[in-house]
């Protein structure tokens, strides 16, 4: 009876916080990247998902259920209605294109600047297009994956400027807009799709009409709701290219073994280094040289667009050589960065189970340290190292972080099989190219971890440890 009791106090007690009482609990929001921050301020009790509108359109349309989509791209907006049609789209606000560099830039003839812009297949890619064309000026050649990478590549000098939304500008200080598209040039309108009650209630409330005017977006509106026939919104422009799968294996093959030849030498000095060297300083090189093991490969696409930036102590080599941004040995040098630390790791561990005692035996018949590194420890130890190699190849096949930010503009052309993968998840029909992709990753991963466990039981079988 006393936990009866009890049990009652403590329901009363949570009862108001529960939302049992009719205290808004928030809604889920699917919404695109320019409006991420208004979703938020205007939801802060819910769940907000934010991203570009055609990755968050064909989750929703492989089975995703939020209370409301928010899309930059009226396509996207209607493609989610022809599956959902109880509730009617909304135009919610308006914004403006516009041609954006940092605030201490020169004026130029922006023609002549290098300009970059988001993929194709991302609604601002394609809203980059058209202002290209309005300004007479070449489609932009350097493509990032969403406009959030877009503007660090902007931040890190390695392209002039970008076409970009107004209210992106609007809430960075270090950005300028140096020419703003004219809505009758470029029209630029976001859509809501209430996907339930609750979405559709918040769809009307006050809070999302202030928070889109506070950043910066035209008034709301409102979208009538046409009837939808069967093919109604079909567009060119999103149009699923033949992707050319054996092409994207192959180049993921050749940057997966360059990235293991590169890496060789330095994983074995690295790997020898600390398993036997005990100074002061073998902390701090193992935190420099691990440490793109723990940091988000994100992070480390960053870092190599600062240090290759034009503004640093590399300027002098990238005006001569050119800057490996964007480029197809960019994706190398992103894939080294990141897999480098796990092959040291396991050179590493072959190391430290080669017994140091055969080690002494040479050096006490007379034999130099190097000789006996080469004629004992390194044989000794050679088929860990090899294994080790088999998981640096995983890795930098699988490899997407880095190599999104620092060489981008692969994915406009498939590139890797991570790449290709994340570009036909934002087209319509790319399921059966994500699922080819995938097979083909699943069946590299299934040959590194076979080569790794056998080159691994190969080391065991030396000090006759093999089961």
């Amino acid at each position: 009876m006393h936990y009866f009791f009890s049990s009652l106090i403590l329901l009363f007690c949570l009862y108001p916080s529960t939302g049992i009482a009719g205290e808004s609990k928030g809604i889920e929001i699917y919404a695109a990247s320019s409006v991420g921050e208004v979703a938020k301020f205007a939801n802060p009790k819910g769940s907000n998902y934010v991203g570009a509108s055609s990755r968050l359109a064909t989750q929703i349309l492989s089975g995703a259920h939020p209370d409301i989509f928010i899309s930059a791209d009226k396509f996207w907006a209607l493609e989610v209605a022809k599956a959902n049609p109880r509730y009617a789209i909304s135009k919610i606000a308006s914004n403006r294109l516009v041609v954006a560099t940092l605030k201490n830039m020169f004026p130029h003839e922006i023609c002549d600047l290098k300009i970059g812009a988001s993929l194709k297949e991302v609604p601002s890619g394609h809203y980059a297009d058209i202002g290209a064309t309005v300004l007479g000026c070449a489609s932009p050649s350097s493509r990032a994956p969403n406009a959030g990478i877009l503007r660090e590549w902007l931040k890190a000098k390695v392209v002039d400027a970008a076409y970009l939304y107004e209210t992106d500008v609007i809430a960075d200080e270090a950005l300028k807009s140096v020419h703003i598209f004219d809505e009758t040039q470029v029209e630029i309108s976001f859509y809501a799709l209430p996907l339930s009650i609750a979405g559709n209630t918040w769809l009307g409330s006050q809070g999302l009409s202030n928070a889109l005017e506070n950043a910066g977006f035209g008034k709301k509106g409102l979208l009538k709701k046409a009837p939808i026939a069967p093919g109604s919104t079909k567009d060119v422009r999103y149009k699923n290219e033949e992707i050319d799968v054996l092409g994207i294996v192959l180049s993921s093959l050749l940057i997966g073994l360059i990235v293991v030849c590169m890496a060789f030498f330095p994983a074995i000095f690295f790997g020898f280094f600390l398993a036997r060297v005990r100074t002061r300083w073998t902390i701090l090189v193992s935190l420099i040289v691990l440490s793109p093991l723990v940091v988000p490969p994100v992070v480390t696409g960053l870092a190599l667009l600062k240090i290759f930036g034009p503004d640093h102590f590399l300027s002098p080599l990238i005006h001569v050589f050119g800057s490996p941004a964007f480029t197809w040995f960019g994706a190398v040098l992103a894939s080294f960065i990141v897999s480098l630390p796990l092959f040291i790791v396991m050179s590493r561990r072959a190391f430290e189970a080669v017994d140091p005692h055969f080690e002494n035996l040479g050096r006490s018949c007379g034999k130099s340290k190097f000789f006996v590194f080469r004629k004992i420890t390194l044989p000794l130890a050679f088929p860990g190292i090899v294994a080790g190699g088999m998981l640096c190849f995983a890795r930098s096949v699988g490899e997407f972080g880095a190599t999104a930010v620092f060489a981008g503009n692969l994915a406009a052309e498939g590139g890797t099989i991570s790449l290709a993968i994340y570009r036909s998840l934002q087209t319509p029909g790319g399921e059966e190219a994500v699922w080819i992709l995938s097979l083909f990753s699943l069946l590299l991963s299934a040959f590194s971890i076979a080569g790794y466990e056998y080159f691994a039981q190969q080391q065991r079988a030396f000090f006759g440890d093999n089961p």
